[in-house]
């Protein structure tokens, strides 16, 4: 059997995060809209947040976000408003004490093959978010 000549990615898919210019107040969550991967079958994320904030945070403090999974499409791992993940961290900032527009991405985040949620959690930043998340998906392509 003839290696492939190459590997090459997809073309991403835009998903719908759910979050958008969504208020997410200090040492709480705010968590998206299910992305059904069962179809896509994508292997891999690329996630942006961007964030600002109306009066200055506290220095030292994080803005965190995490894709909760779901293995039957209904019901998620441990995570909402008020409960903050045991899931793995898949990007975490630490704000600049300043009300600016900042952003951040992580590239080639696995994602499994079932539906699963981005959640943003506020760890204790003094002051209320103003957060967007952007997640585009994609897989490896073996170009013959």
């Amino acid at each position: 059997m003839a290696l492939p000549d190459s590997i090459a990615w997809q073309s991403p898919s835009n998903r719908t995060s759910g979050i958008a210019s969504a208020s997410v107040s200090t040492d709480a969550g705010y968590v998206g809209s299910a992305i059904n991967n069962a179809t896509n079958k994508d292997q891999y994320a690329d996630i942006e947040i961007e964030w600002s904030f109306a009066v200055a945070p506290t220095a030292n403090k994080s803005l965190l976000v995490y894709l909760i999974r779901s293995i039957d499409g209904t019901n998620y791992e441990d995570g909402d408003a008020s409960t903050q993940p045991s899931s793995p961290i898949v990007l975490a900032v630490s704000p600049p004490a300043d009300t600016s527009t900042h952003r951040r991405m992580v590239a080639r985040v696995p994602i499994p093959p079932q539906a699963f949620k981005a959640l943003v959690w506020n760890d204790g930043t003094g002051q209320t978010a103003t957060v967007t998340v952007t997640i585009e998906t994609y897989r490896d392509e073996i170009v013959d």
